[in-house]
């Protein structure tokens, strides 16, 4: 089993999901949900890091508190700075690097401008199974989906473009 709170602007909901049941029952409004902590770090410095071959729209972002480059989640330093600036409202931006199952590299950039929606860049390389490399960049709009530890978290797109 597990309790879900989902947070509004206005309000917050909660549910309990239980695998053994076939359905899922109705969220409840919840009166007392406490919105999860960010930590007590500073905010980092504003930057803008250049990125090779990034469109126009990434290339000329605002600089906004860089929280650094990661490679597959390390040092999760990176990712938990990113988290708490979205928990605290504040701008941020930091840099993933992941790889592909099949081969190739793929360049994520998040960035938050302290309310709404996160945006991520998306710089695919990655190799697919039929051997051949891609070469796409994209931008998808979504949410953070927090972990079950202080630093995880997740992105959750809910709509996306390529360039």
């Amino acid at each position: 089993m597990a309790d879900v709170t989902v947070w509004t602007a206005t309000e917050a909901f909660s549910v309990r999901l239980d695998s053994r049941l076939n359905t899922v029952p109705m969220p409840s409004v919840t009166k007392n949900a406490v919105w999860p902590a960010a930590g007590n770090e500073p905010s980092p410095a504003a930057s803008r890091p250049s990125i090779e071959g990034a469109p126009d729209e990434l290339a000329s972002r605002a600089p906004y508190p860089f929280c650094g480059r990661a490679e597959i989640g390390d040092p999760p330093e990176v990712l938990g700075c990113f988290r708490d600036a979205v928990l605290a409202g504040r701008e941020a931006e930091m840099i993933e690097r992941v790889f592909g199952t099949e081969g190739g590299e793929m360049l994520w950039v998040y960035r938050y401008d302290g309310s709404g929606r996160l945006v991520r860049y998306a710089h695919d390389q990655t190799v697919g199974g039929d051997g051949r490399s891609a070469d796409t960049w994209g931008r998808s709009d979504g949410a953070i989906i927090l972990g079950i530890t202080p630093l995880a978290w997740d992105f959750d797109p809910w709509s996306s473009a390529q360039f």
